[in-house]
């Protein structure tokens, strides 16, 4: 009878021994964390989803852009340039001949060269000294009233150009002005409100592209166009 018990007892250790094996086995693996099959899973989600998320881009013209753009935002960033860079050199091509007008600042011609020179650089000081501070004007007061008070308030200087004469102190000032104007425009403040920062670029270029072709428009069209024309 002892003998029998003794021998059940032998037989019954060694399968305790291998359920704590197998049970400290399971414990290490669950320790370690999922398998190279569920983690090869979640891999090939995570690609799906980048893969999602960028077919969710929106691209016009070829510019990655905003969910809230429209076509006509993206052809008013480079119109306004194209607009503003086309009055600014139209202006400066016929700056020599309003100077030298007999019914206006009547400057003699040796004299001619450096009066134009200094309204070139007044019209080019102003914007230099306040370009650290537009970054501020379109923060605080936004897009809308800088841009619109530009386009208006040019148009309106280079009209008064020639009526403030025989005073070049005031041709200085409003050349100034002018000069101020066209930066605000040319500065692109749109660009960041429309278009996302990998196409950026491209849009830049395209506002290059505009004012390259202001001035072709100006000198080429527009001053042969007006040439019979008065300034009053």
């Amino acid at each position: 009878m002892n003998r029998n018990r003794s021998d059940h007892d032998s037989d019954s250790e060694p399968m305790i021994e291998k359920e704590q094996a197998a049970a400290s086995r399971s414990d290490e693996s669950s320790k370690e964390g999922p398998s190279p099959s569920h983690s090869s899973g979640n891999e090939g989600s995570d690609r799906s989803f980048k893969v999602l998320k960028k077919s969710n881009k929106r691209y016009l013209f070829g510019l990655s852009v905003k969910k809230e753009t429209t076509v006509w935002n993206l052809i008013v960033m480079p119109l306004l340039p194209f607009i503003t860079c086309t009055i600014n050199f139209y202006a400066m091509t016929f700056l020599p001949l309003l100077l030298q007008s007999d019914d206006h600042f009547a400057i003699e011609e040796s004299e001619l060269r450096k009066a134009t020179s200094k309204v070139i650089m007044c019209a080019q000081m102003l914007p230099l000294l306040a370009l650290p501070f537009l970054t501020y004007v379109y923060e605080i007061i936004g897009r809308r009233i800088p841009l619109t008070y530009s386009l208006l308030c040019t148009n309106f200087l280079i009209f008064l150009m020639p009526k403030v004469a025989p005073n070049f102190t005031f041709l200085c000032m409003l050349r100034a002005v002018v000069g101020f104007n066209n930066t605000l425009i040319v500065g692109a403040p749109l660009i960041s409100d429309y278009v996302k920062s990998e196409s950026r670029g491209r849009a830049v270029a395209g506002n290059t592209l505009a004012i390259g072709l202001s001035q072709v428009f100006a000198t080429q069209f527009l001053v042969p166009v007006t040439s019979e024309m008065t300034y009053d």
